[in-house]
Order: structure tokens, then C-alpha cells, then sequence
């Protein structure tokens, strides 16, 4: 999956990723097969693995005194992971990572499309960002605001979730260095809004989007919120009548 130095920017991939969910394994595995850069599944910082240590250094506020009581594991261990995606592109000097949720569902042309915005950000000289590719929340640039053959719109406050972005190396620097000085106090992509309101981060989004969350789809049952098959096969039926109407209505914007 190596990308042709030539040819292609030098960018990873990390895969947020639970050791012992081998069906989510096997997911991601062939959701990434075909596309152009290497990447790396985070299996650092498992729920077994958030010390004392780690909670005191990366972990301020409700996130800290509700992990010292030993609540939170499972999302302070998901955003902790988010965290080391950041720290081993700052450590390689990588300019640009995508991280992906182990569920997420990756559109046909994702290959085609990463590249083309990498090619806009490098044309418009965009640094300092994350760029929002999923529409897991069902949430659109509107069309009055869409400009033909522009892909990274600004979008302040607003992540869509955090199951697939792309990001440059200065956005995992101003992030590292916030979370040394400050603490991450909350789940990650409600961090990574209030980083944004802070001003020290700038939020994009991608239109059109290449990804979804599978556990939102119907595909997967979410970590938090475990239910049957059975709701999974009507959410499936939900999301879709869903997402025909939320386009519509974005498009009408």
C-alpha cells in the first residue's frame, strides 16, 4: 500500500482500532486495501492501558476526575489513540495523516478524492487544518456555498464526528502542544470543535463527503451503545430514508 514517492504526497493512514475486535479487523483491512499510502492500526492505548501516568499527562478536567474514578476508559482510550496518530506524524515529520475509525465506511473514489484535496490544499496554501471527510452526522455544505470544482470548505466549530479526516502536521503540532499545556478534557471530536473555537486549529469539511460511520449505518453496533442485528437492519432503512431527505435539504441551502 506504499504510495509512489513521485506521484503521490507523502501521507499515512491510522486505523483506530480496538486488539481483540478481529470483525472490525477484518473491516478496515479491506476498506483500505486499495488505497495509495501506508497505513498503521493504533493498538497503543487499549482501555487496559490508560495509567495514572497517561491519564495525569494527556488528561485534564471531567475527563480526568471521572478516569481517576475509573469511568470514561472506553473514550479516553479512543481519543488517547487519536493522540498518538498526531505525535508519530509530528515524530516522522509526515505532512499529512487521515485517521480512520475502525467502522467507517469508505466510498468507491475515497483514493481519487483524498488526492485531488490534497492537490486543492497545496494550491490554496491551506495549513493548520483537519478536513472533515464523513457525513456520519448528516450534515452538508449547503449549495448556495459550494463553488464548482472546490472540494475544502471552512466550517468553524464543527468536526462531523471523528471517523475520518485528513489533517496536516501543523494541526497535530498545535494539537500536541494545547493537549501538553492544557490537558485534553473531553472526547475527541468535542475537542477538537473547542480547539477550533480557541482559534488554534481551523476545521474543514469536505463536500462531497467519501465516508460514513458504520456503526451509524446500521453495519456495526456502536462500542457505547450495543443493541441486536435486528435494530441494525432498521437503523440501515432509517439512515438511508434519513440521508435522501438531509441532501435534499442541504441542497435547498
Amino acid at each position: 500500500m506504499q504510495s509512489d514517492n513521485q506521484t503521490r504526497p507523502n501521507i499515512k493512514g491510522y486505523v483506530i482500532h480496538v486488539k481483540d475486535d478481529t470483525v472490525r479487523e477484518k473491516h478496515m483491512k479491506e476498506q483500505i486495501e486499495n488505497i495509495s499510502m501506508p497505513v498503521d492500526f493504533i493498538l497503543d492505548g487499549e482501555q487496559k492501558d490508560i495509567t495514572k501516568e497517561i491519564i495525569e499527562n494527556f488528561f485534564s478536567g471531567y475527563m480526568r476526575s471521572s478516569l481517576m474514578q475509573g469511568l470514561e476508559l472506553g473514550t479516553a482510550s479512543c481519543t488517547y489513540k487519536h493522540l498518538l496518530a498526531y505525535k508519530d506524524i509530528v515524530k516522522n515529520n509526515i505532512p499529512y495523516g487521515v485517521v480512520f475509525e475502525n467502522d467507517i465506511i469508505l466510498e468507491k473514489n475515497f483514493n481519487e478524492i483524498i488526492f485531488k484535496a490534497i492537490e486543492e490544499i497545496k494550491k490554496r496554501n491551506l495549513k493548520n487544518f483537519v478536513i472533515s471527510l464523513e457525513d456520519t452526522m448528516l450534515r452538508y455544505v449547503p449549495r448556495s456555498k459550494r463553488i464548482k470544482g472546490q472540494l475544502i470548505y471552512r466550517n468553524p466549530n464543527m468536526i462531523r464526528f471523528a471517523g475520518a479526516y485528513l489533517f496536516d502536521i501543523e494541526y497535530a503540532k498545535n494539537m500536541i502542544n494545547y493537549v501538553d499545556m492544557k490537558g485534553c478534557d473531553t472526547v475527541i471530536d468535542l475537542f477538537i470543535n473547542k480547539i477550533d473555537m480557541e482559534k488554534v486549529i481551523d476545521i474543514y469539511w469536505l463536500h462531497p463527503t467519501i465516508a460514513a460511520g458504520g456503526s451509524v449505518t446500521g453495519k456495526f453496533d456502536s462500542y457505547f451503545t450495543r443493541g441486536s442485528s435486528y435494530k441494525g437492519f432498521f437503523r440501515k432503512i432509517s439512515r438511508n430514508v434519513q440521508k435522501t431527505y438531509k441532501k435534499f435539504l442541504w441542497n435547498m441551502r
